[in-house]
């Protein structure tokens, strides 16, 4: 009937108006339509036309009002951070380096350092809006989700939990990485995780073979990651610091009691997480059934319909829940800025215990009215001005909930591994995965409340006398000093070079003299040109190791542990 041959030619005349133009389109494709159907054709054809034309001027307008958005809720963060700071009578540090920022949101945010190349990129970028674009880029990067994985699988996680022979590759973590990539609203996640079946191997399963599928342990480890509440307090006695009382916990605890899930069977390779039709808990020490009972009226129907396991999630998420997004924000928080605005984050038992209440309020309330989008929740975060502050305050130190200055936060053991991977290369990089993980396993495991390498005396041993850091910096084994051998490589530029690739900034006008000294020359002049005579720039790697010794010295330094 049609000759789609004209309309891969056709274009539509940049300067035409769209509704003008149409009654033309039509008139000039009037071949295309026949019969006495052409009249509701040319109708069809205008409604298509204005349909794919108005939204494709509808997607940038829709892009600017969430970037819109955006700018208006991060501004609001940064008005309420202020309004908190002149009450306590301190001013706001100055924005940090370009250097230190590229640094911390990449750190921040994929839980990896920048490349050298990376980092000198986005300082020598003269772009008004460069910040704004690299939270962007990098949220949108499949490391984002990685690193979302696996920190929030460390919350799920018990301290102490090891690998389940069973579970093959496709654990939780998996699970979660290939959701916080898609960016599927949190609640929906959260939902499918709680009311998630079927074989051990299956993912989200882990979370309930991991707690052994002991309704207790299952009830306070999702009431601490998902409400912020140490509801496990409660398990044999009232909670002495807290409303919850011994009968609330088992109430809650109540729906997961007709769970099925063995951590036996799991090990084995074999068995089912799945609900059942019977399974009770009962008030300890007494023969007392509890039944399950949500912790708070909300108001939600519909409770009493499906498994125990979806009345709990139908509770959870629904909108005028507030424990969810609350809990979110808060732990979203504590990630970026190094502290929750309740401390500790799985101990929210009030808003008013919060450092900014109207903040967690409307940042809560801002992140349900966006459907729990979590990638524009942090979005939101890193694009304040309060997320680029420096972590030095010429003042003096003001009080750490105050955010007057942004909290030096030391890396994960799992970020100071990936950094190790990315100056090392090949050496514990992507191609020697069982290294990085020996590396992350000797600095000590993130669980729980933890949210810091443990950088005690047994890591310093590790780091300073371990093999990993021994191969990274030697002459013969360290990639990254074989490349700096290029004829290109002059003396300066090798020692920039090892600062650019380990700490992420070229070395300061103070430790380029201290260089200079060191070789009895002048490496750069008071305007930073390069003044290095031909006959200093000879000194090579197999006259004076120095290369070796100063990555050695900064891959071990403080700053190289530390998110600035």
């Amino acid at each position: 009937m049609f000759d789609l041959a004209g309309f891969e030619c056709w274009s539509l005349p940049r300067k035409a108006s769209l509704l003008g133009f149409l009654p033309e389109f039509c008139r000039s494709h009037s071949r295309f339509l026949v019969g006495r159907r052409s009249q509701a054709w040319s109708g069809v054809v205008c409604a298509m036309w204005l349909c794919i034309t108005w939204c494709g001027l509808a997607a940038p307008l829709a892009a600017q009002n969430v970037t819109s958005g955006t700018q208006q809720m991060s501004a609001r963060i940064d008005e309420l951070l202020e309004s908190r700071l002149a009450e306590l009578g301190w001013q706001a540090a100055g924005s940090c380096s370009d250097a230190a920022f590229v640094r911390r949101a990449h750190l921040d945010l994929t839980g990896w350092p920048p490349s050298a190349a990376e980092a000198l990129d986005f300082v020598q970028d003269t772009s008004p809006d460069k910040h704004e674009q690299l939270i962007d880029r990098l949220l949108e990067s499949p490391l984002c989700a990685a690193h979302l994985s696996s920190q929030w699988s460390a919350w799920m996680l018990p301290e102490d939990n090891t690998a389940l022979p069973g579970l093959g590759s496709d654990g939780l973590q998996s699970w979660l990485r290939s959701r916080f990539a898609e960016n599927l609203r949190y609640d929906r996640l959260v939902a499918d995780l709680l009311v998630a079946s079927g074989p051990v191997q299956a993912g989200p399963t882990e979370f309930f073979v991991a707690l052994e599928g002991k309704p207790e342990k299952i009830a306070a480890k999702t009431a601490r990651v998902f409400m912020g509440v140490q509801l496990d307090c409660a398990e044999c006695h009232d909670h002495p610091f807290d409303e919850w009382s011994q009968r609330e916990f088992w109430s809650f605890a109540a729906y997961f009691a007709q769970l099925s899930a063995s951590g036996e069977q799991a090990m084995m390779g074999r068995g089912e997480v799945t609900d059942v039709d019977s399974g009770d808990v009962m008030l300890p020490g007494t023969d007392e059934v509890v039944p399950p009972q949500p912790l708070v009226k909300t108001g939600q129907s519909g409770l009493g319909r499906g498994t125990r396991r979806q009345q709990l999630t139908l509770w959870l998420t629904a909108p005028e829940n507030p424990f969810l997004a609350r809990a979110a924000v808060n732990r979203v928080w504590a990630l970026l800025f190094g502290r929750g605005l309740i401390e500790p984050i799985d101990d929210m038992r009030s808003l008013e215990m919060a450092s900014h209440p109207q903040l967690l309020k409307e940042l809560s309330e801002y992140f349900a009215a966006e459907g729990y989008d979590l990638r524009k929740l942090m979005a939101v975060m890193a694009k304040t001005k309060a997320y680029r502050r420096s972590s030095l305050h010429l003042s003096g130190t003001p009080p750490e909930d105050a955010y007057a200055v942004m909290a030096a936060k030391p890396l994960t053991e799992l970020q100071l591994s990936h950094s190790i991977s990315k100056v090392a290369r090949e050496i514990v990089g992507g191609e020697n995965a069982a290294a990085e993980a020996a590396l992350a396993n000797q600095l000590g495991k993130l669980r729980g409340d933890a949210s810091e390498a443990k950088l005690g005396m047994v890591s310093a041993l590790v780091t300073l006398h371990g093999d990993t850091f021994d191969q990274v910096s030697r002459e013969g084994t360290s990639r990254l000093l074989k490349a700096l051998e290029a004829p290109y490589f002059d003396q300066r530029k090798q020692f920039r070079w090892l600062f650019l690739a380990t700490l992420n900034r070229v070395p300061s006008r103070e430790e380029e003299a201290a260089f200079s000294a060191l070789f009895d020359g002048t490496v750069s002049g008071a305007d930073g040109a390069d003044v290095v005579s031909e006959s200093q720039t000879q000194i090579g790697p197999s006259k004076v190791p120095w290369q070796s010794d100063l990555l050695w010295a900064l891959i071990n330094s403080t700053e190289f542990a530390m998110t600035p």
